[in-house]
């Protein structure tokens, strides 16, 4: 499935693979006709747009890359092992990053999140290889928080969890409330981050005077 938008593009969105069943229907990584782009993205995106709108400007989404980070599910590793045939995997998307050095690079769910960290940060010291599997919707919540504030290259973002039965338990994992909304609270940090640390690049549409 064919990566979309602009690869210098200073915001890059990762998604997992591509959906079991649909890859010859569908165009693009997260392709907009699939409904998983409209339970992970859409709703966070239009919490950023509004934001955007009241400083007088609009996040061109044409512009932001995105991709998957594999093609088939059936290469995720579950063992340390298997991520060994990933490896010209995370070199390519090592090079991209050299390449272009998009500011802000969303992940979303464990996977994708995991493959990221082993392509361009680690390993570091205090830094370990994780399972993928082993990321929790707590985790990456923490992980988000962290990683905003000072803001930081990959930030994690949900997938299929929040679209599932225990999806209530994923908006108080990340807002830490039970009355939270994931979808509100990650959008209005991501547009506060983009405002202010990302409000000169390459990104918005501007209001006309």
């Amino acid at each position: 499935m064919k990566s979309s938008g602009d690869i210098s593009s200073s915001v890059w969105l990762i998604g997992d693979s591509n959906p079991q069943g649909w890859s010859k229907e569908l165009d693009v990584a997260l392709d907009p006709k699939h409904p998983t782009r409209h339970s992970i993205w859409t709703p966070i995106l239009n919490e950023i747009q509004g934001y955007a709108f009241s400083a007088g400007r609009r996040v061109d989404c044409s512009k932001i890359h995105i991709r998957n980070a594999i093609s088939n599910h059936r290469l995720r590793p579950s063992t340390e092992a298997e991520w060994a045939r990933l490896e010209k995997r995370l070199c390519s998307f090592r090079e991209r990053f050299s390449r272009s050095r998009p500011k802000l690079i969303l992940t979303f769910g464990g996977f994708a999140f995991e493959f990221c960290r082993r392509a361009i940060e680690l390993p570091v010291e205090n830094e370990k290889f994780k399972r993928y599997t082993s990321w929790t919707v707590k985790g990456l919540a923490k992980e988000f928080h962290e990683r905003s504030s000072p803001p930081k290259t990959i930030v994690p973002l949900l997938h299929a969890s929040i679209a599932r039965g225990k999806f209530l338990d994923c908006h108080e994992a990340y807002t830490s409330s039970k009355t939270g909304n994931y979808f509100s609270h990650v959008g209005k940090i991501l547009a506060e981050r983009l405002l202010v640390h990302h409000e000169n690049e390459d990104i918005w549409h501007f209001a006309r005077e």
